[in-house]
């Protein structure tokens, strides 16, 4: 799924990466730091994908062997190699004296993957708005925005589309990404960063100070009857005692207040019989 409103620091912290992980890269995708270490940071120049792409996938795929074949190859290879191959092709013109810097970060939470090329970009906002639109928005092929639509890594874009942004979560998202539409019609509902801070002063572990909440997701599952939708929360956050992010997810529907109070009377009685 391509989703530009998550950048870079906020893909780190969803997969738990420390502020310290660019400070030690290693330098070989066949290092066993990078292979076998809770959390390790690659850092790995070529110039064509060809030459990257088997060493880059073969290691990442490594530390996520539990994860199905077919979901590595939807959520890591296909991205992975358009992303190599548009650097290669349109962002350095098959210059060989231009290069691709990758960098990954891998958790065990998941793993950020960062191609950048050395073009002059494009207008990521623009493109992306005529591809959901269904109009020409493609020079070339255009089977790039199409494999990273399937995807359920996260794709984004920095640097001006230079910088490809692809997010792996070692566990499957719960749910669709909310669209536009979906977010404007359940309002404050699907504002993540709302719902967070209502989350935080009204959960205990958070409104008490034992656990600090790291991040909030929204996503929406499925249709109830009538026309409501069950929107899922993914609470990311610490303890004290523990220095490994932890999820909480929940779930909800935006009612009216009719509705609600109908809810809420029925919840009280279930709890007090």
């Amino acid at each position: 799924m391509i989703d530009l409103n998550l950048d870079k620091e906020s893909m780190l912290v969803d997969i738990g990466a420390p502020a310290t992980i660019f400070t030690s890269p290693v330098e070989q995708p066949t290092d066993p730091t990078f292979l076998a270490a809770d959390e390790a940071c690659l850092v790995f120049e070529g110039n064509k994908p060809n030459h990257i792409l088997p060493l880059i996938y073969s290691a990442v795929a490594k530390r996520f062997s539990e994860a199905p074949e077919e979901r590595l190859k939807r959520d890591i290879w296909y991205p992975l190699k358009k992303g190599l191959g548009n650097a290669y092709k349109w962002g350095n013109k098959k210059d060989p004296k231009k290069s691709i810097a990758v960098e990954v970060v891998v958790t065990k939470v998941g793993a950020l993957i960062s191609i950048t090329d050395e073009g002059e970009g494009f207008n990521v906002a623009n493109i992306l708005g005529e591809f959901q639109e269904g109009e020409q928005y493609f020079t070339h092929g255009g089977s790039g925005f199409r494999h990273f639509k399937r995807a359920k890594s996260v794709i984004n874009f920095a640097d001006r589309g230079r910088t490809l942004l692809i997010r792996f979560l070692r566990h499957a998202e719960p749910g669709q990404a909310l669209s536009a539409d979906e977010k404007s019609s359940l309002g404050l509902a699907a504002d993540a960063e709302f719902m967070g801070r209502v989350f935080s002063r009204s959960i205990s572990e958070f409104r008490d100070g034992g656990s600090e909440l790291l991040s909030c997701k929204t996503y929406e599952e499925s249709k109830f009857a009538g026309e409501h939708s069950e929107v899922i929360y993914v609470l990311q956050y610490r303890t004290a005692a523990d220095s490994e992010p932890q999820e909480m997810t929940l779930t909800g529907r935006l009612l009216s207040k009719n509705e609600a109070k109908r809810d809420f009377a029925i919840a009280a009685q279930l709890s007090s019989g």
